[in-house]
């Protein structure tokens, strides 16, 4: 034994081959402890991983969409739960969370949630300007095999929408687009052609396109003076297969146009 026999142990650690991880085996004592045994007995407990996450995030591109106020965010995991973390210091230069402007924030040393069932995003409601239109949220990290893609397209403000500054967002599938010019010549003869809805679906090695749909959207503008706008109009339609935008032209008061929207069925 030595001049000085005491030794405070902070904690053990235990690795090998066989093992899927690091074993994490906390102590924190005096060693004698007060009964002057020299020994202790220490049992492994489940250790955080640390991770670094890069947040990318799209506001609208609408008047009106950026807001001043100071925004979070908060991932859910199979592991568990981060703190909010506040997006303050994105990657590119300028003022964040602009219309239209994609912001890129990278969060170091946080929690590794797992793979990631959710996110709440708000912000505080401070500045002059605080109402926000968010688009979607994209989530990526050395742990997760891809790029994960939130939609919202909603306002996160107390005076548009329904007055909430807070969104749960949850992950959905993001697929490539792409225009596809569909040429289809009917037979020349009597009887030949059809008054049914006609839809295409093109199979490949990525996937499906799903049967087509084409909506029409009739806008009526109440008939009362200064009713009319000049501004650009813009629609979404939300169903059980996705949701759609399509920016409408000005109109007055005095008429009622009709728009074709050609997208995917939603499923409505």
């Amino acid at each position: 034994m030595g001049d000085d026999p005491k030794w405070f142990l902070a904690h053990v650690e235990v690795e090998a081959p066989s093992l899927s991880k690091v074993l994490h085996f906390p102590y924190h004592k005096m060693l004698p402890d007060r009964d002057g045994k020299t020994e202790g007995k220490l049992r492994p407990v489940e250790t955080h991983e640390k991770e670094t996450y890069h947040i990318s995030v799209k506001t609208a591109d609408v008047k009106g969409a950026g807001t001043n106020s100071k925004v979070y965010i908060k991932l859910f995991g199979k592991k568990g739960v981060t703190g909010l973390k506040f997006l303050e210091n994105p990657v590119q230069e300028g003022d964040k969370f602009e219309r239209g402007n994609t912001d890129v924030f990278i969060l170091h040393n946080v929690k590794n949630v797992g793979a990631i069932s959710r996110v709440r995003i708000g912000h505080d409601n401070s500045g002059s300007y605080s109402g926000w239109l968010l688009a979607h949220v994209e989530i990526a990290s050395a742990s997760l095999k891809k790029t994960l893609f939130f939609p919202c397209n909603m306002w996160l403000a107390d005076n548009e929408g329904d007055g909430k500054t807070e969104r749960e967002l949850e992950p959905v599938e993001k697929h490539e687009t792409e225009t596809y010019h569909v040429y289809v010549r009917t037979a020349d003869f009597k009887g030949a052609g059809t008054d049914c809805k006609v839809y295409i679906n093109l199979i490949g090695e990525n996937g499906q396109t799903g049967d087509k749909e084409t909506y029409y959207v009739s806008v009526k503008t109440a008939d009362v003076r200064g009713a009319g706008t000049n501004s650009k109009v813009h629609i979404q339609l939300f169903g059980k297969k996705g949701v759609t935008g399509q920016d409408l032209q000005t109109w007055s008061p005095w008429h009622e146009p009709t728009w074709r929207l050609l997208e995917h069925s939603l499923g409505c």
